[in-house]
């Protein structure tokens, strides 16, 4: 199975963002059954808008829970000269900080 580095602060950003997709799933699910109920889905494009959406909501979850379920939390202790995994660096290019 691929492990997919990342710091705690990475962890704690894709699970909050799993969160706001399965927290927006019901109302998706909810529009698609009620577009349903309007009857001729053949020309419906609510209905099959609302379903092109939870197919969409569905692959982001599956897609994210792999990648939780895939982590591997770097903890990374470096001193000043040292560049490790999740640092952030300044680059300087002709002088210039960037």
């Amino acid at each position: 199975m691929e492990r997919f580095p990342m710091t705690e602060k990475g962890l704690a950003k894709l699970q909050a963002e799993l969160e706001s997709w399965r927290d927006r799933r019901p109302q998706v699910a909810a529009d698609v059954a009620r577009f349903r109920e309007m009857g001729d889905l053949r020309e419906n494009g609510d209905y099959h808008a609302a379903r092109e959406e939870l197919s969409m909501i569905d692959a982001k979850v599956a897609q994210l829970e792999g990648k939780i379920g895939s982590a591997e939390i770097i903890r990374g202790e470096a001193d000043a000269d040292t560049v490790v995994f999740g640092t952030r660096v300044p680059v300087q290019e002709s002088g210039a900080r960037k």
